[in-house]
């Protein structure tokens, strides 16, 4: 094998290589190097291979291996020569060795040649490379004929002009750039802050147009784009067939602009693969046709997961594991229809063990508040449930009656504590004169509105003198307002009515003062 080592003053040397037959104990070496020739800065390449099959002496090839392709050789017109350029080598340093054993030689001899193997990739893929940056495209626009359109004879003519390709390409570049400018300037007159935002298509106007009759802006657009770009690449015609059916199942006009913001993918869900087939599986649970459109409203992504592989299994584990019974499924659902397309089983478990760590709660308990309300497997722990049982426990209420108040009234996880809560107890203490022990009793109290139901119907008794001395019966805020007026002030509903709206406007002008 021969290698030919040339620097920059194009100075050469060949290096031979050539090896004995098997079975010596000695292998004799011979290598010719000019001493004035280093690789570095140069070129290495490989000329040809003398005799079969190739020996390699034991020879090590150190820092570190590489071969550049050939220098551009004066005379030679080949493309590869012409435009590849090379680059620099590092230096390449070759050991002789003799008098070696016979196991070491062939250990060396395999080193070697998978070192040449390679040196012989690296070359190729320099030489690929450069081939498909330099070599390939310059040819495309040289030599490759184009496809011009004869119209006098209606038939293809090939035309290896290079001016008459030059000046075709000319041309479509410059419809292509006059199209592209005609369609920002439409964009940019049409949906100005899109156009400045997007590298918009004006095949997008048309569903752009429909969107807008939605109540959609450009800055909803913006919305849809940043959470999935295909949205807006649908067929006009599609996403209206689309709509249209979600708009006869029930969801109402003013809900499409909110569907569509948190599920753009909604436009892209077919009607006959999708979007009928999670309706019929809602109807199957027992939800009333006349409820489904509040459901999708309420979970637009449920499109998103499959029925058999996700829908159906999470109503398997609401049944089999948190005892949810087939026929309340459908009630379960309307309550809170995120619960189908949230984890339920890491949801149910971190609750249950909270609940369990923190009130005592037995399983039976946990199972009963989800039953009565389902949007507990998607309150937060930190920011929901632990702050309200801190403040039943700030009240003075042990781990037994929290759990009696939760299990009775679970939607307490629900109230706001500034709004809600604290002022309710405030007034239960300071105006009903009742215990904290009483909510165990009635824990609905904490439920009812306290500008609606239990300051008027307090102070209406007051006012008919009729309130009992000592607590309040918390009794009287539960019935109706027909069985309060009957029971407890012995007076028409009217009158109660025309007190209660004196009484919160009174309130409204307190608060309009304060502020």
């Amino acid at each position: 094998m021969e290698i030919c080592l040339r620097n920059r003053e194009n100075k050469t040397a060949i290096l031979t290589l050539e090896g004995r037959k098997e079975g010596r104990k000695e292998i004799n070496t011979m290598m010719m190097m000019h001493s004035s020739i280093h690789p570095a800065g140069g070129c290495c390449r490989v000329l040809g291979l003398t005799g079969a099959p190739l020996r390699l002496p034991p020879a090590a090839i150190l820092t570190p291996p590489s071969f550049s392709l050939p220098t551009p050789t004066p005379g030679f017109s080949s493309p590869i020569e012409k435009h590849a350029t090379a680059a620099l080598c590092p230096p390449i340093t070759i050991l002789m060795m003799t008098k070696l054993p016979n196991n070491f030689t062939n250990m060396m001899m395999m080193m070697i040649c998978s070192q040449m193997m390679m040196l012989l990739k690296l070359m190729m893929k320099n030489l690929m490379t450069v081939m498909r940056k330099r070599i390939l495209p310059l040819g495309k626009q040289e030599i490759q004929p184009k496809l011009l359109v004869n119209p006098n004879k209606n038939a293809i003519r090939r035309v290896n002009s290079r001016y008459s390709s030059q000046a075709f390409e000319n041309s479509t570049v410059d419809g292509f750039r006059s199209r592209k400018l005609g369609s920002i300037k439409k964009a940019e007159k049409r949906y100005p802050l899109l156009a400045e935002e997007l590298d918009m298509d004006e095949k997008w106007f048309p569903l752009l147009d429909y969107l807008s009759t939605l109540g959609l802006k450009e800055s909803h657009f913006l919305q849809m784009y940043e959470r999935h770009m295909p949205s807006l690449q649908i067929n006009v015609v599609s996403a209206k067939e689309r709509i249209e059916y979600l708009l006869s199942i029930g969801v109402k006009q003013k809900d499409i602009k909110r569907i569509i913001l948190r599920q753009p993918q909604i436009l892209q869900y077919t009607v006959e693969n999708n979007l009928k087939s999670h309706v019929a599986f809602l109807v199957g649970l027992g939800i009333p046709e006349s409820r489904v459109g509040q459901i999708v409203t309420a979970a637009p992504s449920l499109f998103s997961y499959s029925v058999e592989n996700s829908l159906k299994p999470t109503v398997r584990y609401l049944i089999e594991e948190i005892g949810i019974k087939k026929d309340d499924m459908g009630k379960v659902v309307q309550l809170s229809p995120q619960i189908l397309v949230q984890r339920i089983d890491v949801s149910w478990s971190s609750r249950y063990v909270f609940l369990s760590k923190e009130l005592g709660a037995p399983k039976d308990s946990v199972m009963k508040m989800v039953r009565k309300h389902p949007q507990l497997l998607h309150y937060s722990i930190e920011d929901g449930l632990l702050p309200r049982i801190n403040f039943l426990r700030s009240i003075g209420m042990r781990n037994d009656d929290i759990l009696k108040v939760l299990t009775s009234l679970t939607q307490v996880f629900s109230l706001s504590l500034e709004d809600n809560l604290r002022p309710k107890y405030k007034y239960l203490i300071d105006e009903l004169h009742n215990e904290v022990h009483s909510l165990t009793k009635y824990p609905m109290y904490l439920s009812l509105s306290l500008d609606q139901r239990i300051r008027p119907r307090h102070r209406f008794l007051v006012s008919l003198k009729k309130a009992p001395k000592g607590p309040f019966p918390l009794s009287s805020l539960v019935p109706t307002d027909e069985s309060f007026c009957q029971q407890w002030a012995g007076t028409s509903v009217d009158k109660y009515l025309a007190f209660r709206q004196r009484l919160l406007l009174k309130e409204f002008a307190k608060k309009y003062e304060r502020q």
